[in-house]
């Protein structure tokens, strides 16, 4: 498998109409409504700081990421992989590159509370085996739409950060990626 993305350059230009309506289709599936940011606000360039990244092998779309360069901190808003490409050590190696990619910069991301169902717990289990660990904050997602509610969520990060800094990457989350005032 040879892996193709850029996590600065990229565009949905090299993917056909029919992989994007695959990735939009398994994106509508693969997360709560209350987890989803609208398809459309994925696909258009919301801000300088947010990367659409096509996760292809050669010409053939596996998978997306979505992320945001945030001074300091590398956010994975969303990472999907298609249903065939599962099991074969595709997400690893996106974390991975993703991680390479942050540098110096401390890779975030939010994941459901362990208890809330077996798949929660497999993937904090994931993102540990990959290094990062549960950050000792209160973290509630803002609702993406009007409609939306509010999702208690933990943040994971590649470092264990002191709660200034947690505070102020909360900060950064609520006013760049969700566009809310902070609790």
């Amino acid at each position: 498998m040879i892996l193709n993305f850029d996590f600065n350059g990229a565009s949905t230009s090299s993917l056909s109409s029919a992989e994007l309506e695959a990735l939009r289709s398994a994106y509508l599936e693969s997360f709560p409504a209350d987890e989803q940011r609208p398809w459309e606000q994925i696909l258009s360039p919301m801000a300088e700081e947010f990367r659409f990244v096509p996760i292809c092998d050669q010409d053939e779309a596996l998978g997306f990421v979505t992320l945001w360069v945030l001074g300091k901190v590398v956010y994975v808003e969303h990472l999907l992989t298609l249903q065939q490409s599962r099991g074969r050590g595709l997400g690893t190696r996106v974390i991975e590159s993703i991680l390479e990619y942050c540098g110096e910069r401390t890779l975030v991301l939010e994941v459901e509370h362990e208890g809330a169902s077996d798949m929660a717990s497999r993937r904090i289990g994931f993102y540990r085996r990959l290094g990062l660990s549960i950050q000792p904050i209160d973290y509630l997602q803002p609702p993406y739409t009007s409609e939306g509610a509010a999702v208690p969520l933990h943040l994971m990060c590649s470092k264990d950060l002191p709660l200034s800094d947690l505070e102020q990457i909360k900060a950064d989350l609520y006013r760049y990626v969700y566009r809310a005032e902070i609790d």
